[in-house]
């Protein structure tokens, strides 16, 4: 992916490798466990100084290169709080892997598959699943009366989706949705692709488009 290659090349520059190491991620993910006390120091001197402004700008070129960013430099993360998009997608993209389902592979000790039924319809999460939630890269099926009708991939925080968005099947002419995603909802700049294969990108905020 594009956004990965770009943090890839970003990381590499500053010496910090590791975290394209799956192991060293793991430990990253877990807020660097005390053993890992000499890399969490290295990890959070560089991300306090010029490497975090670097991947941040990364980040923003690759997602937000559009004019409808300005519309949108506020994410909803609850009802009462409101906090930067720049700022928003760092807190998630690092927490979880960068926030990107194609940054890693599944880690097998986590891998697992759950589903939930209610009536017609069933909802089956498979990939990284910690206390019975997807927590990390998972892939959520929507099946109605075992028809498979859409699925989406995405990197998930506590049983929410929180990080980039692969690919949402929706409704209506639109064939699938690409975005970031903040509980749940898409935030900043969504990516519609019809089933022309015709595209249009809208500012959001929470579940709203902002068409401009």
């Amino acid at each position: 992916m594009k956004i990965t290659d770009a943090l890839r090349e970003v990381l590499y520059s500053y010496g910090l490798d590791g975290l394209f190491n799956r192991s060293l991620c793991g430990a990253v993910l877990a807020e660097l466990a005390p053993d890992c006390e000499r890399e969490r120091s290295r990890i959070q001197t560089a991300f306090s100084c010029h490497a975090m402004e670097a991947i941040k700008a990364a980040i923003q070129d690759v997602t937000c290169a559009d004019s409808h960013f300005e519309r949108a430099e506020r994410l909803m993360v609850s009802e009462a709080e409101f906090i930067p998009a720049v700022a928003a997608q760092t807190i998630y993209y690092f927490k979880r892997a960068f926030g990107f389902p194609d940054y890693r592979e599944y880690d097998k000790e986590f891998y697992g598959k759950i589903s939930e039924k209610s009536g017609s319809m069933e909802v089956i999460y498979e990939g990284e699943l910690k206390n019975g939630k997807p927590d990390g890269i998972c892939t959520m099926f929507y099946y109605s009366d075992g028809v498979l009708c859409h699925s989406t991939e995405s990197v998930w925080v506590h049983g929410k989706r929180n990080g980039y968005c692969k690919t949402l099947s929706v409704e209506g002419n639109a064939s699938h949705r690409e975005g970031f995603l903040v509980n749940d909802e898409f935030c900043g700049i969504q990516t519609v692709v019809y089933d022309n294969g015709t595209s249009e990108k809208f500012a959001c905020e929470g579940s709203l488009m902002i068409d401009g």
